[in-house]
């Protein structure tokens, strides 16, 4: 729908403007979209927003002047592009947030102080990084597509996940733990390289303690790293068992598992009609 690319657009140069540098577009991207594949946008495209600083002299002229500035960046061309995608059926999404924190903005900088300092180094590691990525993705494919192909054989692999720990690699949901492992890897060479915390070693040995319980595929540090949460892919019906598990596991004392799911959806237009008293 034409409302959501543009409303994605207005909200990425607001918060370019805000925050004066200019971010993947993922959050807001997912919040619009709901569950997709993302390829972000030129980064050049808003850097004037923020760059040409409107509102230094807040005057009717600057404040027009950004106005029409802000259309034109609207309604120019971004090229970024999302596609639909899902979990595979029965894979939930588990979010688990941790009592403390960190400073996204002090985690990029070191990875942008990195990367310009080292862009050979940087390009080679970022190019594993998205293979690593472009494997997840096509082992969540091929699992949907043995769902739609089979389905007795996908819920027997399935329920025999449910009881497995860690997967057991004859199954084929191993393909997904296997893919959480690369990613990983690479994401705790990118902490040690860069100083900032994106897998650190607290988050790894949590991580660690994830794939020990049955049902658990694995998972990663959320975002740009560092303590705050942890996200995990988990067989559905063993999720119960899974944080019943944790509860009585000292290691997960700071964990608190949220409740949330997948949205397919995302933003959708609907009648306020519908919701009068």
């Amino acid at each position: 729908m034409k409302y959501k690319i543009r409303f994605t657009i207005v909200l990425r140069s607001l918060i370019a403007l805000h925050r004066k540098k200019v971010g993947s577009g993922f959050d807001v991207a997912t919040a619009v979209y709901g569950s997709i594949i993302y390829n972000r946008f030129s980064p050049r495209v808003v850097n004037k927003i923020y760059q040409d600083r409107f509102f230094e002299d807040k005057t009717p002229t600057t404040k027009k002047a950004f106005v029409d500035h802000l259309t034109s960046v609207v309604d120019s061309k971004w090229e970024f592009r999302h596609a639909a995608w899902g979990l595979p059926p029965g894979i939930r999404l588990v979010m688990g947030d941790i009592k403390g924190g960190s400073e996204t903005p002090k985690l990029v900088s070191k990875v942008l102080k990195w990367r310009a300092e080292n862009p050979k180094e940087s390009d080679e590691l970022y190019s594993k990084l998205e293979e690593a990525n472009s494997q997840f993705i096509l082992s969540v494919v091929s699992l949907r597509l043995l769902h739609s192909q089979d389905k007795e054989t996908y819920q027997y692999w399935l329920e025999k996940l449910t009881h497995e720990a860690p997967v057991a690699k004859n199954n084929p949901f191993y393909g997904i733990t296997e893919r959480f492992t690369t990613i990983r890897k690479y994401l705790r060479e990118l902490t040690k390289v860069t100083g900032a915390e994106i897998e650190p070693p607290e988050q790894t040995k949590l991580l660690d303690a994830c794939t020990t319980i049955e049902g658990c595929l694995g998972g990663v540090v959320p975002g740009a790293g560092g303590y705050d949460a942890i996200c995990l892919l988990i067989a559905e019906k063993a999720i119960p068992s899974f944080v019943e598990k944790t509860k009585s596991d000292s290691r997960f004392a700071a964990v608190s598992w949220l409740r949330l799911h997948e949205e397919t959806e995302g933003l959708r237009s609907e009648d306020p009609n519908s919701y009068e008293i």
